[in-house]
């Protein structure tokens, strides 16, 4: 299975509801991760262990998800301490950023220029479901004036999938964090406090960070759940306190119901084909090889369901 962040999820979410069945299953041990990825990371080590790259980096390159070969030559926009990059990346929303156009490498912006190169104007609306929904769409769609409509992931439970890879209990995950003194500290769920350190931006997104004092973290009777790594050096916890503008507008959009609504239209009318082409043609996987070879099957395949649809369309009502 991919070793992305919503796979993290995923399991997390199988293994707390096979154990309300009382059915034994490991997230962990239940799972068999990517080799390519699993090898990207055992390099990064590598390269750390003779300081080709600092930890900072190699903990940048881990979980960033755009080509393996660029994450080791990206250069940092932020300090990264202790646990404080899984904290805030839980909440980010760029799942396949392209560093080089500044757009998301998921199609959702070539599938717009091919609207506009066929129908000679730009879509006013697109709805996408959750694997397309990400910062980059959001804010390119709202830079086009695209009403973009998708499904945002739950951050609650991203967020403790990230802890839980990272080696830290759920139940110490950034958002159980209380804010004192109108962001001056911070308490954890053991009691003990955070000291505010500094802020950052990262694109366009404001964070507060905070660390306690390592004598503290050695001390907690929750060290090995809340700071099992370093905890001489103390938890370091960044909190989002102000999200982009366009992405903040788009969350508030899709809790209104009438675009929930919207959404819901998405598997008919989105899903459909692909089943329809999948059970009635069994085009389950390509016949050919090559690329050419390929599309010109998946021609084939479209063509023969737009011709069904337009042959049922154009039938005679009866009366």
């Amino acid at each position: 299975m991919d070793n992305a962040s919503n796979n993290n999820t995923l399991m997390v979410s199988l293994e707390k509801r096979c154990g309300e069945r009382r059915v034994p299953f490991s997230a962990t041990n239940a799972r068999m991760r990517c080799l390519p990825h699993t090898v990207h990371l055992a390099a990064i080590k590598l390269l750390e262990g003779i300081g080709a790259m600092s930890k900072a980096e190699g903990q940048k390159a881990s979980v960033r998800s755009v080509n393996y070969q660029d994450n080791i030559t990206t250069p940092l926009d932020r300090v990264y301490d202790n646990d404080t990059m899984a904290n805030d990346e839980i909440e980010d929303l760029d799942l396949d950023y392209d560093m080089k156009t500044g757009h998301t490498a998921d199609g959702v912006m070539p599938a717009i220029e091919k609207v506009k190169e066929n129908l000679g104007r730009e879509p006013a609306q697109m709805v996408v479901d959750g694997g397309f929904t990400n910062r980059g769409n959001i804010v390119a769609c709202a830079e086009k004036k695209i009403d973009l409509v998708g499904s945002l992931p739950d951050p609650v439970e991203r967020s403790e999938a990230a802890m839980k890879s990272a080696g830290i209990d759920p139940a110490f995950a950034p958002h159980h964090f209380k804010i004192l003194e109108t962001g001056k500290r911070l308490e954890c769920p053991g009691g003990c406090e955070l000291t505010y350190i500094r802020q950052s931006r990262k694109r366009g997104d404001l964070y507060h960070q905070y660390q306690s004092r390592g004598e503290d973290c050695e001390a907690c009777r929750y060290q090995s759940q809340c700071c099992p790594k370093e905890p001489a050096q103390g938890r370091t916890v960044s909190i989002r306190m102000e999200e982009h503008r366009d992405v903040a507008a788009f969350r508030k959009k899709m809790e209104q119901e009438e675009t929930k609504a919207i959404y819901r239209q998405r598997g008919p009318v989105a899903e459909f084909p692909n089943a329809w082409i999948k059970e009635k043609l069994r085009v389950r996987k390509f016949r050919v090889r090559g690329l050419v070879k390929a599309g010109t099957e998946l021609i084939w395949a479209c063509l023969t369901y737009n011709i069904m649809q337009w042959l049922r369309l154009s039938k005679p009502e009866v009366a």
